[in-house]
């Protein structure tokens, strides 16, 4: 099944479509507060478009590039979405991340990995780190062209010597990557670094760790993601990634085989890679984000 038949056929489902309806308005208002007003309207004529059409294939299609053409993408400088979306992508998001990452202790030569538009390569460019750019498709931003980019190869091989990454950062990438190919991905990576930090959405995770069961206190929007089944979590998911990579941005040639795995699954792919886990980071529903989900860091190392 094409991404396109998934997507329409979670936007069958109710359960889920309603919580995404939910985190999204709640979302959009914290991040825009000074639209609050305009908010649940916006949202709603979204989801109208969305839940009028599932059972239609050719109306599903022209009411989602309706979406794209006239809401997310409208050219007018003064539709408040797009300036503060826009504003959100290029500074604020990547500044959170790097924050995080500093808190990481980093080195300084860094390959964003499935670097996308580049935001958080600049972002750490700008602080004094080294940075290389790899990904499948080029679609760099034109303030990122100065820093050097390399397109991942059908043979998955990384130009680089063995060890030539203090950090290797993979942040909502492993999901994209079709199965046959993540181990091969994932050993090259290995090989070119000294350390990996990948940025994941989980699903069923808070029976697995003590940390996540205390972030749950105080995330209420991780809470009430907690409390659907884990089939509906991972719907979520898939309806989130498609709503936000190829309506929002509109990147339609983005690979989106959407492979969502939970925290267990995660390290067994790792770990036949050599690679463990030092150390698991629940970042959940994060505040100041846009579209939210239960992210996790995972640092990893060499056996």
């Amino acid at each position: 099944m094409g991404a396109l038949l998934e997507f329409q056929d979670i936007c069958q489902k109710r359960i889920v479509t309603n919580f995404a309806k939910q985190i999204l308005k709640e979302s959009y208002s914290e991040c825009i507060p000074a639209h609050k007003a305009l908010i649940g309207e916006f949202v709603d004529e979204v989801f109208l478009l969305l839940d009028t059409s599932y059972d239609n294939s050719d109306v599903f299609s022209r009411n989602l590039e309706e979406l794209r053409v006239r809401l997310f993408h409208n050219q007018k400088e003064s539709f408040w979405f797009n300036h503060h979306y826009g504003r959100y992508k290029q500074l604020f998001k990547p500044q959170y991340r790097v924050q995080g990452l500093e808190n990481l202790s980093i080195g300084p030569k860094i390959l964003d990995f499935g670097c996308g538009k580049g935001a958080t390569s600049v972002a750490l460019s700008e602080k004094g780190y080294q940075v290389f750019l790899v990904d499948e498709i080029d679609y760099r931003d034109q303030s990122v062209k100065h820093l050097p980019f390399f397109k991942i190869t059908e043979d998955n091989v990384l130009p680089f010597p063995d060890s030539f990454f203090d950090e290797v950062i993979v942040f909502g990438v492993l999901h994209h990557v079709e199965t046959y190919r993540l181990e091969a991905l994932l050993s090259e990576i290995a090989r070119v670094s000294r350390r990996i930090i990948v940025e994941e959405d989980v699903y069923s995770s808070t029976t697995t760790l003590d940390s996540v069961t205390q972030k749950t206190s105080y995330d209420e929007q991780l809470l009430s993601y907690e409390n659907l089944t884990p089939e509906n979590q991972k719907n979520y998911l898939e309806f989130l990634d498609y709503y936000a990579n190829i309506i929002v941005q509109g990147i339609e040639n983005m690979n989106m085989p959407l492979a969502f795995r939970t925290i267990q699954e995660w390290q067994i792919v790792f770990e036949k890679q050599g690679l463990f886990v030092v150390d698991l980071i629940p970042k959940g529903f994060q505040k100041h984000y846009f579209h939210r989900s239960n992210h996790f860091w995972f640092e990893l190392a060499k056996h």
